[in-house]
């Protein structure tokens, strides 16, 4: 995933959002370039784990630059439930285990993420 992420932006994306696993996964700042690896499951219909971390999820916002490099962000951190959908979580504990993950997959390239969400580069 991080080739084709990588590949992505070296072929002239300005933003890449990746999903699939339906868990959160970590962020990273590529040659200036925003990558989402996975923002976790906001839709769901039955079927799907949202227990625990398996629920955390996110509302992604993401400003870019002329050049469509990144200029800043948040992330609004959302936990989901079911029966009843995303709910805002204001437990914060979706930051911080954001930016656990991205420390941990992506070390210096991950995006700083402030204690309101806000996204900035390191």
């Amino acid at each position: 995933m991080r080739a084709f992420a990588h590949a992505a932006v070296d072929a002239g994306s300005d933003l890449v959002v990746g999903h699939g696993p339906h868990v959160l996964r970590g962020m990273e700042i590529y040659r200036g370039w925003l990558i989402a690896y996975s923002l976790g499951t906001f839709a769901n219909h039955r079927g799907i784990n949202v227990r625990g971390l398996l629920g955390r999820t996110m509302i992604l916002q993401v400003s870019l630059d002329k050049d469509g490099t990144f200029a800043g962000g948040r992330v609004i951190p959302a936990r989901q439930r079911f029966p009843g959908g995303p709910r805002l979580d204001p437990s914060k504990t979706t930051l911080r285990r954001l930016r656990r993950l991205s420390r941990l997959d992506f070390g210096n390239r991950a995006p700083k993420i402030s204690n309101t969400g806000v996204i900035s580069i390191r």
